[in-house]
Order: structure tokens, then C-alpha cells, then sequence
């Protein structure tokens, strides 16, 4: 079968005029319009210097198929999601990059349910209409119209929250100059409309496709160091960097400290525990034992899923849970149309510190010490399948619990661990937690680690 480079596992991205250009943006507009069957699609895009020229390539192909196109700007992935659902269109497609170097850009395609198509079957009709199929010219074209849903979306991620339980706070937000920083200008302008307390002190938030300080992915060393320390230097509250279109959002204590995400996701549990008693939760299988025992003690329950966007919201809609957090600071939320958002997140810390008198500091450093962790630990392995195989092995008479979900993941009496495969690379990431016992978490980790560094040393 004949394949484009653009197409990868999970996503369409690539290098802007080797892997990605106008040729396929106009040609993907036309593929996805006829794959959904649309009358009417949105359409949005990042700030990077190659994302209006695809766009105008990816419109031009929409409405050659004669379907309506609601243009809605620069924006975020899940500013899309909302307008996707708010203006009644059958599906979306983002142009963005998200996280990558600026030589790259990509797309994100929605269904009418804000459903990602990313799945290989999807990918494969897509390629197939694009390299094969001439598109069809319709009588009559469709409609171009611009619309802005920010006000009514800032009214949406506001509503997570009661604002009048607001205490001040200090915040360093670091925008990357991506996209995240049109949206704290306009919470901004809202905290000050309604005297929210939330005082917001901005680090690259101006939007610059140049990305002058780097690729705007939080997960750098570099950037995690300007936040950290624009917190110290500020005496703030807490501190918090996305990437480029704003699907992840990090999270740094008063003393410019990363925290583990999840410690956020059980955070999050115990707010709609507390608020919404006897929901359901939905949490990934790396690192779960701080969530399920903090939403039981609350009276809700919890329900363990595959890691990913699709399989965390089918479970949310089938279960009709309220929340569904994973440890890679992906989170999904029912009443924001069962999608993605790294803003309800920090509203929702920013509430709980406010009502349990508490820093955020003291609420994760409570958890850590109740449910320590590992931290997620990657290594590059050419044969994963193999050492997962062999480590099972080795542990299986001890297990009280073994699970397949997202890799390898045994449960024991008083720890447990997990291995998960990182799809298209061949690595794999462990995480190890225990209940309250920080040696035996050191002592596993090394064992673990043993086993998989004496595989590598062997290969």
C-alpha cells in the first residue's frame, strides 16, 4: 500500500515541505469532508509561520466538496473541540504542530463527537483518497464564514468552578509562544470583569511561530528552568507551562518544584469526589493506586483504562464518568463535551488550594509521602516484547495481580509497577509505586532496572 511519510502511528505530522505541504492540506480537506460525510466542518490552526498557507490550502479542498467551513483562527486543540460542539458542525481539523521544533507542523481530525480519527483504519481510507482519488467538483461550493467562541469558551472552563471561593493568588504561567498565551490574556480580562482574585505573571506569552526560545514543549530541561525559576524570583503560588497548542499543561510548586502528574490527576479525583460524590473516574494503569484510594475513601469509583485520548473517552461516555485523568497530563472532562483541556485543570488546583487552606505544595507532598512513585524512567529497548515477557516470568509467583493494559503491569502485596511500550519507539517506561514505603520503592526500581539495563548491555 502506498503510504505518506506525514502519516505516522497515532497522528498526521511531519516536516513542513518534506513530509506536509499545500498539495496535501488541500487534499486532506477534500478526503476528511467526504470521509465524515460534512455539511459543515471547523477548522482551526496554531500560530507557526507554515499553518495559514496550509490552512487556506486544507479550506480550499473543504469546500470544493461543497461543505461549509466555520474558520475560527488561531487557537488551541481543544478551543476546536468546543467549537466543534457549539456550533453543530459534523468534525474538526486543527492545523498544529503542538509540541515539535517550528519545521514541523501536522493536523488533528475530530469527528461530529469530538472523536480523534487516528486510528490505522482511518489513516489508511485518508491516504488512500489523497494519493488516489481525484477530487469530484461540485456544483456549487461551500461557505467560508469566521467565527471566535473565546468569550463563550473562557464562560465554559470558568463554570468548572465556583470564582467566589477564590483566594489571591500569585501565578507564573509560561505560555512557550504558543498558543496558550490568547487564552490567559482572555482569563485575564475575566478575572478582572469578575474580581477573581488570580493575579497571572506572564512568561512567553506572546504567540511567535519563530518559537525564539525553543520548541515549545514544557518537557525541556530549559524551559522547565525558566519557570522554575520565574516562581522563586516571584514568590509565586505555583507555576504552570504548556506546549504549543495547549494540550498539556506542567505544574510547578511555590518552591519551582515539577510535580508529577499523578499526583494532579489525584488531585482532580478529589475534587469531583468531593463535589459530585458517587461519580465515576477514569485513570490509566502506569500509576494508580493515590487515585483509586483517594476516590474511594470519598464514596466514588474508579474504573482503570487504556492510556490515550480515544479509549479514556469511550470508557468516560459508556460509564458516563465525570472525569478522566492519565499520568502523561492528558485530561478529559464530561460536562466540557466528554474532551481535552489543560486549562479546567489549573482552575480547579487553584480552587482547591483556595478551600483547603492549604499550598500546593502540602497537597502533593501529603501524596507522596501516603503513595511514593519512581517517576517514569525510559529506556530504549530493541526487543520490548521479549523483556516483558521474561520479567513476568521472573515475578509471576509473587503477583497478586497481573495486567496486559498498556504493557506489563504485576501488583504485589505492598508495591506494584508498570511497563509500558511507547508506540513507535521501541522503548519502554516503568513506573513503580508503593503504599507509604519510599525504600521499597528505591529497592524495586534498582531491581527492575537491572533486569532491563542487563538486557541492554546484551543486545
Amino acid at each position: 500500500m502506498d503510504t505518506l511519510t506525514c502519516f505516522q502511528s497515532s497522528q498526521i505530522s511531519g516536516i513542513v515541505h518534506k513530509d506536509i505541504d499545500e498539495h496535501i492540506a488541500y487534499r486532506l480537506g477534500v478526503a476528511v469532508a467526504t470521509y465524515l460525510d460534512a455539511k459543515c466542518l471547523v477548522v482551526g490552526g496554531d500560530n507557526r509561520l507554515s499553518t495559514p498557507s496550509l490552512k487556506l490550502a486544507l479550506v480550499k479542498g473543504i469546500k470544493n466538496c461543497g461543505c461549509n467551513v466555520v474558520d475560527i483562527g488561531v487557537c488551541g486543540t481543544e478551543e476546536l473541540t468546543f467549537a466543534n460542539t457549539v456550533s453543530q458542525a459534523d468534525g474538526g481539523i486543527m492545523i498544529t504542530g503542538g509540541s515539535q521544533p517550528k519545521v514541523f507542523n501536522g493536523f488533528k481530525i475530530v469527528d461530529q463527537k469530538n472523536q480523534f480519527i487516528c486510528q490505522k483504519k482511518h489513516f489508511d481510507i485518508l491516504q488512500q483518497s489523497i494519493l488516489h482519488h481525484e477530487p469530484p467538483m461540485p456544483k456549487q461550493a461551500g461557505k467560508l464564514v469566521y467565527q471566535n467562541y473565546i468569550k463563550s469558551y473562557v464562560q465554559q472552563i470558568l463554570s468548572f468552578i465556583q470564582t467566589d471561593n477564590i483566594k489571591p493568588l500569585r501565578i507564573v504561567v509560561n505560555a512557550g509562544n504558543g498558543m496558550a498565551g490568547n487564552v490567559i490574556n482572555a482569563l485575564e480580562s475575566a478575572f478582572l470583569a469578575q474580581q477573581i482574585p488570580i493575579q497571572l505573571i506572564k512568561l512567553n506569552n506572546q504567540p511567535d511561530g519563530e518559537f525564539p526560545h525553543g520548541a515549545p514543549n514544557p518537557e525541556l530541561a530549559h524551559h522547565q528552568r525558566k519557570t522554575s525559576d520565574a516562581v522563586k524570583r516571584h514568590h509565586a503560588d505555583l507555576g504552570l507551562a504548556w506546549d504549543g497548542d495547549f494540550s498539556r499543561c506542567f505544574f510547578f510548586d511555590a518552591q519551582g518544584n515539577l510535580v508529577e502528574h499523578y499526583y494532579i490527576v489525584a488531585l482532580l479525583a478529589q475534587q469531583f469526589a468531593t463535589k459530585q460524590p458517587a461519580q465515576k473516574i477514569v485513570h490509566d494503569s502506569r500509576l494508580m493506586w493515590n487515585t483509586v484510594d483517594t476516590v474511594s475513601k470519598l464514596g466514588g469509583e474508579t474504573i482503570e483504562c487504556h492510556t490515550g485520548q480515544m479509549p479514556m473517552t469511550h470508557v468516560m461516555r459508556k460509564e458516563h464518568a465525570v472525569y478522566a485523568g492519565a499520568t502523561d497530563a492528558h485530561h478529559y472532562f464530561k460536562d466540557f463535551f466528554y474532551c481535552e483541556s489543560s486549562m479546567i485543570p489549573w482552575l480547579m488546583i487553584c480552587e482547591l488550594i483556595s478551600t483547603t487552606n492549604c499550598s500546593l505544595s502540602e497537597l502533593i507532598n501529603q501524596q507522596m509521602l501516603a503513595y511514593p512513585t519512581s517517576g517514569e524512567i525510559d529506556s530504549k529497548i530493541t526487543q520490548p516484547k521479549s523483556l516483558l515477557s521474561d520479567i513476568e516470568q521472573q515475578l509471576a509467583a509473587q503477583a497478586l495481580e497481573i495486567k496486559h493494559t498498556d504493557g506489563l503491569m504485576m501488583s504485589f502485596r505492598n508495591w506494584r509497577f508498570s511497563l509500558c511500550q511507547s508506540s513507535p519507539h521501541s522503548s519502554l517506561k516503568l513506573n513503580v509505586e508503593s503504599r507509604g514505603d519510599v525504600a521499597l520503592v528505591q529497592q524495586q526500581t534498582n531491581y527492575l532496572m537491572q533486569i532491563i539495563q542487563g538486557v541492554k548491555a546484551s543486545i
